[in-house]
């Protein structure tokens, strides 16, 4: 499953880039393209912050000082898509969960990237789209 692209791989770091939200950078040269609704939830599964908290703070440096201190070095141990609606939900080593929700019926919630262009995107309507 293409789970496994990104399972075992550490988070290297967290950036706003272009029009997307977040885009996390991972060890293996992939990177995870967030465009929708997420949030980061602790090891016993309270809410640390939010796309809610991310946006309504006009993507402060705070707010991504938070998600950088939450997740990056952590070890991506379990990546579940759910093919429909088209979740993803990413279970790491220092016991941080990242939910990303699929939102749009009809735009991109997430994708996997690599060097030659995207792998793997997700929106609501058309699920998981796998390209080679």
């Amino acid at each position: 499953m293409m789970s496994s692209l990104i399972e075992n791989a550490n988070i290297a770091s967290i950036a706003k880039l272009n029009d997307v939200w977040l885009n996390i950078f991972l060890s293996n040269q992939l990177s995870i393209a967030v465009e929708s609704f997420f949030r980061f939830l602790d090891v016993n599964g309270n809410i640390e912050i939010t796309s809610d908290d991310w946006c309504s703070s006009d993507y402060d440096e705070r707010s991504l000082e938070i998600m950088n201190n939450l997740i990056v070095g952590a070890t991506v141990k379990k990546a579940i898509i759910k093919e429909k609606p088209g979740d993803l939900v990413l279970v790491l080593s220092n016991g941080i969960t990242v939910e990303i929700f699929a939102h749009s019926s009809t735009f991109e919630s997430w994708s996997i990237n690599g060097k030659q262009g995207t792998i793997l995107e997700v929106t609501q309507n058309r699920g998981v789209q796998k390209y080679s």
